[in-house]
């Protein structure tokens, strides 16, 4: 149990750590997606450390790159943590999406425009 706690630990010190290299430092997407697969795939990880650099990131449209990287229940921490209309880019708005709660505003604002840009197509 103590080796456990330990990783973890070491986990929540290397995202402290992470969180203070990039304050004041911008990343292209690759540069944060080679950062994001240092992490484990464990305890959600990987996923808070997307958070975590998902501000400092100068190429957002790329950043379904680094989401598509992801296991599913980090996709799933991200959505929770940033929203779809953060993760949306609306050029490639073609993908599989969970089912949406339409009580939650950002889900619901994502199915309206998602059919908006159906309609403009059509």
């Amino acid at each position: 149990m103590d080796r456990l706690t330990n990783t973890v630990g070491g986990l929540q010190q290397k995202l402290q750590l992470l969180e203070i290299l990039v304050a004041d430092r911008w990343l292209t997407s690759v540069q944060a997606q080679e950062l994001v697969a240092a992490f484990p795939n464990a305890v959600r990880a990987r996923a808070r450390a997307a958070c975590l650099v998902f501000s400092r990131i100068v190429d957002l449209e790329n950043f379904i790159h680094i989401f598509d990287g992801l296991s599913l229940e980090d996709q799933e921490e991200c959505v929770k943590r940033l929203g779809w209309l953060n993760l949306l880019d609306p050029l490639q708005p073609d993908r599989q999406y969970p089912p949406l709660n339409l009580s939650i505003y950002d889900e619901r604002e994502l199915v309206q425009i998602l059919a908006q840009l159906a309609l403009n197509e059509g």
